[in-house]
């Protein structure tokens, strides 16, 4: 039963609040970033439509580094949130809006073992098959370029290192 549950909809029904994050659903991307790791993400709707999830992996990096996050609506600020934890115990909040069509996070203030950091990010759908990734982040009061990383969807074969049929 709690399968059912938390199962992905084939074709969720998607409340207006999220259509900007609509192309994403259902489909996993991979890109790599600066320092050629390979960044996978697989989104997915959760409890019938009412909470994306989005799940990722690094490939390449020095130790192993998963992610996940959720985002769902919150209608005191009228703005679609997230919270995002990682395999390292990083967390982190934030929003988004859509500016000029674009998804834009406000700043999000990302906590772990060796402090925290401020950043910002900027997704852009590019066609059905491509979004980029623009991450700045906060250093000396000034907003800086972290990193960009181009997503193109991928088969499902490559979905993030621990997910399979029944961790949905």
């Amino acid at each position: 039963m709690l399968a059912s549950m938390t199962a992905s909809p084939a074709k969720a029904e998607v409340s207006p609040h999220f259509q900007p994050f609509a192309f994403l659903a259902n489909s996993c991307w991979s890109g790599t970033r600066p320092d050629g790791t390979i960044d996978t993400h697989c989104w997915e709707w959760v409890y019938d439509g009412a909470h994306l999830r989005d799940r990722h992996t690094v490939a390449g990096a020095k130790a192993p580094y998963h992610g996940e996050t959720i985002y769902s609506w919150d209608p005191a600020k009228q703005r679609v949130i997230y919270r995002y934890f990682n395999s390292i115990g990083g967390y982190s909040d934030g929003d988004f809006q859509v500016i000029d069509g674009a998804l834009v996070s406000s700043t999000d203030t990302y906590v772990d073992s060796g402090g925290k950091q401020e950043f910002r990010t900027t997704i852009s759908r590019l066609d059905d098959n491509r979004y980029e990734a623009r991450t700045e982040t906060r250093k000396e009061n000034q907003w800086k370029p972290a990193w960009r990383v181009e997503f193109k969807r991928v088969a499902a074969e490559t979905k993030p290192e621990g997910e399979n049929s029944n961790s949905k």
